[in-house]
């Protein structure tokens, strides 16, 4: 493996940091030693250090590397990767008093786009790229059209558009 990543470590890009910790922690493991179980493990054991979202990647780049050494045949078969479960759906509102306290410490300039993201859920994304043609100030409502999953959404303003 050692050698392998060396290989993988040349080019100089955001994650070689990732293939540096592969080295270290999976020093005089062979290709061929990588199982279901080997992988699980590893996960389970960066689950106690680190997010969710970093042994996510973690896990694509050892999957790519795998990948790879299968290509360039050193090694028969790349090994199967556990799935990650899904995480529950957790939906969460501000209270007014946090509500309060956020646009109290705000900078006046960004108080009205903080209360459009807290009015209408929209991702900072989503409201920055706000066009004047989706936006309906008589009906109060709002069209998204550069979203996170691709698909327009149109919402309805619950206290209007008017300024505050």
């Amino acid at each position: 493996m050692g050698q392998f990543l060396d290989s993988c470590l040349r080019r100089n890009d955001e994650n070689s940091y990732r293939l540096k910790h592969f080295q270290e922690r999976f020093r005089g493991k062979m290709l061929s030693e990588f199982t279901f179980q080997v992988i699980q493990e590893y996960m389970d054991e960066r689950f106690e250090t680190v997010s969710r979202g970093t042994v996510q990647k973690d896990t694509a780049i050892l999957k790519a590397i795998l990948n790879k050494a299968h290509r360039e045949g050193l090694i028969d078969t790349p090994p199967r990767f556990p799935k990650f479960k899904a995480l529950k759906h957790r939906t969460r509102w501000l209270t007014q008093e946090e509500e309060t306290k956020l646009t109290q410490a705000a900078a006046p300039h960004l108080v009205p786009l903080i209360r459009l993201a807290l009015d209408t859920g929209g991702r900072l994304s989503e409201l920055m790229g706000l066009d004047w043609r989706n936006v309906d100030l008589n009906n109060g409502r709002i069209r998204f059209t550069d979203t996170k999953n691709g698909e327009d959404r149109t919402i309805r303003s619950a206290t209007g558009l008017a300024p505050h």
